[in-house]
């Protein structure tokens, strides 16, 4: 049996990972479609989940096994320090312990981050004949220390057939009483020469890149910058008004928490950012999470 490798899932793993996910729409009643989403919807899914939650993939001899993500349990910011989870293995790889790998390395992402509560909701089959669902899932969260909180009564309805729905939950945090948002970025984030190459090249060409929607490229450019705006490298940063410039205007723009939090303190550390202007200007439209921080900031 080759290893099973966890790691970060990447662009070129979503189409086989809606075909696994699709396999479970067309003959589950585990998920609450109907219809298998488009590899365009799919890929959007995952895009926009990835914005402030971890997406990871069980790999092996370079094939996806299986894939789990987590999700917000509710829209409102308080409910941020609880999310919900999801893991999905290949129909002919399951009883391997892929699931379970996957849920572990999910949590302790999601817990570094800040994460208190775990949950999630386990459709239950309507008998033991049942051929359109089992409790493997059941069985899994009771594996992982989750408990049952609530359950709703006939609420699901697929293949003409009612479930129930079971909801676990599993408490990791101290519960300390915060109420921030928390910043966050479960993927592991790495840059190389194309990055070093295009801090060098200045404002003009950064600005496509830091204002774009490529959340994962804004992230690397981001994390390159921090080796130049650190005292301790001794890196010349060619241009750096300007860009601390486009920082102003990506922390005005940006909805990504952990993004917002890492520019604000490359702000902070850069020698060439004095007065601001773009956040004194728009400062209103800064994430609320960290309004507090960038007034302090603007008052120093």
């Amino acid at each position: 049996m080759a290893e099973i490798n966890i790691r970060d899932a990447a662009a070129q793993d979503m189409r086989r990972m809606r075909e696994i996910y699709g396999w479970y729409v067309k003959h589950t009643a585990a998920v609450f479609e109907d219809d298998v989403p488009s590899e365009a919807e799919f890929a959007q899914r995952m895009k926009q989940i990835a914005q402030r939650y971890a997406i990871i993939a069980a790999e092996e001899d370079g094939v996806i096994q299986g894939f789990a993500y987590a999700q917000p349990l509710s829209l409102g910011l308080c409910c941020d320090w609880s999310c919900e989870l999801f893991v999905f293995v290949a129909q002919d790889q399951r009883r391997r312990g892929i699931g379970l790998m996957l849920a572990n390395n999910l949590m302790n992402i999601e817990k570094l981050a800040g994460v208190q509560n775990f949950y999630a909701k386990i459709p239950l089959p309507a008998g033991v004949d049942d051929a359109r669902l089992t409790i493997a899932a059941k069985r899994l969260s009771e594996k992982e220390g989750f408990v049952a909180v609530g359950r709703f009564t006939k609420c699901v309805c697929k293949f003409s057939t009612w479930y129930d729905m079971l909801w676990v939950e599993k408490l990791v945090g101290a519960h300390k009483g915060t109420s921030a948002l928390i910043p966050r970025c479960g993927m592991h984030i790495e840059y190389g020469a194309d990055e070093e190459a295009l801090v060098q090249s200045g404002a003009d060409h950064l600005r496509a890149v830091l204002l774009g929607d490529d959340l994962q490229q804004i992230r690397r450019v981001l994390l390159c910058l921090d080796g130049y705006f650190d005292p301790y490298y001794n890196k010349l940063l060619p241009d750096e008004a300007a860009i601390c410039g486009l920082l102003e205007e990506l922390l005005v723009q940006t909805r990504v928490p952990d993004i917002a939090e890492t520019v604000l303190n490359l702000l902070k550390s850069s020698t060439a950012a004095k007065d601001y202007p773009i956040l004194r200007r728009d400062f209103n439209k800064v994430m609320r999470f960290i309004q507090a921080d960038v007034k302090y900031l603007l008052e120093e």
